[in-house]
């Protein structure tokens, strides 16, 4: 199913920021499946950063320039890794996007923040109890 999102890794420390855009099964069920893949090739390889994992890991994801080129996404995920994230040192932010028309008919987007935490704490309550 075409549910579209990019994906934000982002060190903090060395202010860099890679983005990916992923065309279908974005739902944080699908979201959760494919960070679990860059966990497990991560913990196989123990020398990949996330990003790297991420690309390796999920085929159908390819590099594009930020969130916003792509502005029919219905979800947008960044990871973080620095001063703000968590005690592993990464901490990821889920967004879903309402659309809407405005008194002008012109279509508005409308982020509502649906997850703030570990990476494995997303997977988790995304493949067992749902978000």
């Amino acid at each position: 199913m075409s549910t579209r999102a990019t994906y934000r890794f982002y060190d903090n420390y060395k202010r860099l920021d890679i983005y990916f855009y992923v065309h279908y099964d974005n739902y944080p069920d699908g979201a959760a499946s494919y960070f679990q893949k860059m966990l497990n090739y991560i913990k196989e390889s123990q020398k990949s950063s996330y990003a790297e994992a991420f690309v390796r890991t999920n085929l159908h994801a390819y590099f594009t320039k930020n969130h916003d080129v792509h502005s029919d996404t219905e979800y947008q995920y960044n990871v973080i890794k620095g001063s703000i994230a968590e005690d592993n040192g990464y901490i990821l932010q889920a967004f879903k996007f309402e659309y809407r028309q405005d008194q002008y008919d012109k279509e508005v987007r409308t982020p509502e923040k649906i997850f703030e935490g570990s990476v494995e704490d997303f997977i988790e309550r995304s493949l067992l109890i749902g978000l």
